[in-house]
């Protein structure tokens, strides 16, 4: 059986998307994490050609405008993402 490459793919959504709102009601950012599996590893350049591919797809299906999917870190995604379960991810992620 092939080795399997899994893969995460970090992105923000900008406030301007009004996917999320503050306590106030007030738009703000919010994350997406997308996880991909390959039979092979990624050549060079072809991560963030993925990542822009991914980015397409995520705004289309969110019916946002693309330029309000920004592709991000790993870490940016840990550091900024509201999700009660980012310890798990954390541990899962390392």
């Amino acid at each position: 059986m092939p080795e399997v490459h899994k893969y995460h793919f970090y992105f923000r959504i900008e406030s301007k998307a009004e996917m999320a709102v503050d306590e106030d009601g007030s738009p703000i950012e919010c994350y997406a994490r997308v996880g991909l599996d390959r039979d092979e590893p990624f050549s060079d350049g072809e991560y963030e050609e993925t990542a822009g591919k991914l980015a397409e797809v995520l705004a289309e299906l969110l019916e946002i405008e693309r330029r309000y999917v920004v592709p991000v870190t790993k870490e940016d995604y840990l550091a900024n993402a509201a999700d009660d379960d980012n310890d798990f991810v954390r541990k899962a992620l390392d």
